[in-house]
C-alpha cells in the first residue's frame, strides 16, 4: 500500500517573497513491515529555478528505501539527485530546473518501510532552500513548515482472556489484548480501558498501563455466578468481552430462618441457615444448632420445644453464629387444676382462685374457668364464705373439672404474739402469732406484720409461725394487725451486724447445716459487699450463683431452679477485689 505525503509550499506573491509549507495528508497510519511513499510538492509557484532540502525521520521507526523525482523535475534537461542516510535518519534532495518552474507540482517521492510496532513520530523538513530561475543565486526565505505525522493503525477491538479461578472479593487476573483491523496486536495502543460487568460490580472500573498492546489486569468482583466482563476504550467505542464463572466469597455472615417464630410446646419447627460474603452473595449451608429451652431438644435442624416461653435457637457454622427467637406457647391441654387446692379463711374474708391447664410436658397456663361453691357464694373466681365449716369449690373449663377444699373459721377477735428475745441485725428469727375468735377458737385472717424494717402481709390460720429480719439496731417491737384488731410484741434489742472487711474475715454458718438442729432452713455467708459467690457440687457442677452480694447472703439450700439440694458436701467459691477464697459446707437433712 502506498501513502503519499504532500509538502506544499505557498508563495504570498509572484516574486516569491514568502513561503509556507503544508503536509497533506497530515497523518499516515502504518504498521511494522509496511511501506509507504512521501511526495513533496510545491503549489502556486513561479520563477522556480532550484530546490534543496533535508527530510528528517526517526531511524528507529523508519527506513528510507528509494527517492524518485517529482513532476516539477522530470522535464528533459532537469537535474535531480538524492542521498539516503538511514544511519542518521535523513534524506537529501537537490534539484535544478532548466526552464522556469511555475504552478503546482511535486519535488520528489520517498519510499519508506516501517520498522517499529509503535511508529509514532514525525517527518520534518529542514535546511529548505528555494532559488529563483531569473536570479539563480537569490534565496527565498521559508516562513512556516508544518511537519507530517506517522501513526500505528488504530485500535479496532479487544480480546479478553481469564486466568485462574475467580472468587468474590478476591483479586484475580484477566488478560486484555488490543488488535487493529488486520487482527494484528495493536502494539502502539496505550489508552485507558473501562471495565464493566453484567452481574454485580468490578473494581477497578478502569485500567491503564497497556504495554505493546496488552495488559494483565487485577480485578475484584462482587457477585457470584456467570458474569460477562466488557472492556471498552475510554476514548472510543472499541470493546471486547469474556464470560467467566465467579464462585462465592469467604462467608462473613450467618443467617437463620425463620428468625422469629411462634409454636406450641407439642409442635416442632425446622430451621435453615444461609451464609453471606462481604458483597451480599448468600447461599445455604448446614449448621450445628442448639437451644436454651430447659426441656426442649434439637434434632439436626429441627427444634422440639418443651417449655413455654421465649427461647433462643443458636446456629454455628465454622466461626460464624446466628440466633433466632422462638415463642413457645402451651401444648394441647391434658389436665386441669385450681389453686389453692386447699385453703383456710375467716367467715368475713374472701378467697380468689386461679385455674390452670397443663400440657403433656407438664407446662401450665392460667385460664378463665366457671366456679361454684357448695356453701357461700362465688363472684367470678372469688369465694365469699357464709358460715364456718369445710366446703368444696368446683371449677369447670371446657370438658375439664377440678375441685378445691376451703376450711372456714370464725371471725377474728384477738391476736397474741409470743415472747421475742434480743436479736442481731439482718439475722432472721422465729415469731409465733395466735389468732382467736371471741369464743377462743382458732381464727383465720390475713394480717399486716409491721417491724422497724417495714411491713409484710401474713396469713394466720389459728397460729402463725414464721421468720422476721430486722435491719436496724436498737430497741424494736413487732405489731400484727387485721382491720381494727391488733397486738404488739414485747420490746427487744437488736444488735449491730458484724461486717467483714475482706475475705480474711468471712463467716459461714451453720456449717454443717442440720435440719434436726437448726430452725432456720438456710446457711448464712457473712461477706464483704460486692462479692461473687458460687456454690458447686463436690463433682464441680455449678448449682447456685450470687453476684454483687450484700454483706449477708443466705443460701436457702436450693439450686438455680429453686429446687432444694440433697444432703452432702458442697464447695463454695468467693471472689472479691481480685482475690478468691474456697471452702466447703455440709448439708444434712
Amino acid at each position: 500500500m502506498k501513502i503519499f505525503l504532500f509538502l506544499i509550499i505557498m508563495f504570498a506573491s509572484s516574486n516569491l517573497l514568502a513561503t509556507s509549507m503544508q503536509i497533506d495528508p497530515r497523518d499516515t497510519h502504518v504498521r511494522k513491515g509496511e511501506g509507504f511513499d512521501v511526495a513533496i510538492a510545491l503549489a502556486d509557484v513561479n520563477d522556480l529555478g532550484g530546490v534543496g532540502l533535508k527530510l528528517l525521520f526517526d531511524k528507529n521507526t523508519l527506513r528510507a528505501e528509494t527517492v524518485t523525482a517529482g513532476s516539477l523535475f522530470v522535464e528533459t534537461g532537469d537535474i535531480f539527485f538524492e542521498q539516503i542516510d538511514n544511519e542518521d535518519g535523513f534524506v537529501l534532495i537537490n534539484a535544478v530546473k532548466w526552464e522556469q518552474g511555475n504552478g503546482t507540482g511535486t519535488i520528489g517521492s520517498i519510499s519508506f518501510t516501517c520498522l517499529s510496532s509503535n511508529p509514532e513520530g514525525s517527518l520534518t523538513l529542514s535546511e529548505v532552500r528555494l532559488l529563483t530561475y531569473s536570479t539563480p543565486t537569490t534565496d527565498i526565505e521559508v516562513s512556516t513548515i508544518t511537519p507530517g505525522y506517522v501513526h500505528p493503525y488504530p485500535l479496532e477491538y479487544f480480546k479478553l482472556a481469564a486466568t485462574g479461578t475467580f472468587k468474590v472479593g478476591v483479586s484475580s487476573s484477566i488478560n486484555i489484548i488490543a488488535f487493529d483491523r488486520y487482527g494484528t496486536v495493536a502494539e502502539g495502543y496505550n489508552g485507558t480501558i473501562n471495565l464493566t460487568v453484567d452481574n454485580g460490580t468490578i473494581s477497578p472500573a478502569s485500567v491503564t498501563g497497556v504495554k505493546d498492546g496488552s495488559l494483565t489486569a487485577k480485578i475484584t468482583l462482587t457477585k457470584s455466578g456467570t458474569t460477562t466482563i466488557t472492556a471498552k476504550d475510554s476514548a472510543g467505542t472499541q470493546t471486547g468481552t469474556v464470560t467467566i464463572y465467579v464462585i462465592q466469597g469467604t462467608p462473613t455472615t450467618l443467617f437463620i430462618q425463620p428468625a422469629t417464630a411462634t409454636l406450641t410446646a407439642d409442635d416442632s419447627l425446622t430451621f435453615y441457615t444461609f451464609v453471606g460474603d462481604n458483597s451480599g452473595n448468600t447461599w445455604t449451608v448446614t449448621s450445628n444448632f442448639s437451644e436454651n429451652d430447659p426441656i426442649g431438644t434439637m434434632s439436626a435442624n429441627i427444634y422440639y420445644p418443651g417449655k413455654p416461653g421465649t427461647w433462643t435457637i443458636t446456629a454455628n457454622y465454622n466461626s460464624l453464629m446466628a440466633t433466632a427467637t422462638v415463642n413457645v406457647t402451651l401444648g394441647l391441654p391434658i389436665a386441669f387444676f385450681i389453686q389453692p387446692a386447699t385453703a383456710t379463711i375467716a367467715t368475713d374474708g374472701s378467697l380468689t382462685f386461679a385455674a390452670f391447664i397443663k400440657d403433656m410436658n407438664g407446662n401450665t397456663q392460667t385460664v378463665i374457668a366457671t366456679f361454684t361453691a357448695n356453701e357461700g357464694t362465688m363472684s367470678a373466681n372469688t369465694y365469699y364464705p357464709g358460715k364456718p365449716g369445710t366446703w368444696t369449690i368446683t371449677a369447670t373449663y371446657t370438658t375439664f373439672i377440678a375441685q378445691a377444699t376451703v376450711v372456714v373459721y370464725g371471725k377474728l377477735a384477738t391476736f397474741t404474739i409470743g415472747a421475742i428475745g434480743n436479736q442481731i441485725v439482718g439475722i432472721a428469727f422465729p415469731i409465733t402469732i395466735s389468732a382467736l375468735t371471741d369464743q377462743g377458737e382458732p381464727a383465720y385472717t390475713t394480717a399486716s406484720l409491721t417491724t422497724t424494717s417495714g411491713t409484710i402481709l401474713i396469713s394466720v390460720n389459728g397460729t402463725y409461725m414464721g421468720y422476721v429480719t430486722i435491719d436496724k439496731d436498737g430497741t424494736a417491737s413487732i405489731t400484727v394487725s387485721s382491720g381494727t384488731i391488733s397486738a404488739t410484741s414485747n420490746l427487744f434489742f437488736v444488735e449491730k451486724l458484724f461486717l467483714p472487711k475482706s475475705l480474711d474475715d468471712i463467716r459461714v454458718w451453720p456449717n454443717p447445716y442440720r435440719s434436726d438442729k437448726s430452725s432456720d432452713p438456710f446457711i448464712v455467708f457473712e461477706l464483704p459487699k460486692g462479692c461473687h459467690l458460687y456454690i458447686y457440687t463436690i463433682s464441680g457442677r455449678l448449682i447456685r450463683e450470687f453476684e454483687n452480694t450484700l454483706s449477708r447472703t443466705k443460701w436457702m439450700l436450693d439450686n438455680q431452679d429453686g429446687e432444694y439440694v440433697s444432703s452432702g458436701m458442697y464447695i463454695y467459691l468467693i471472689e472479691h477485689g481480685g482475690r478468691k477464697v474456697t471452702g466447703d459446707v455440709g448439708v444434712i437433712r
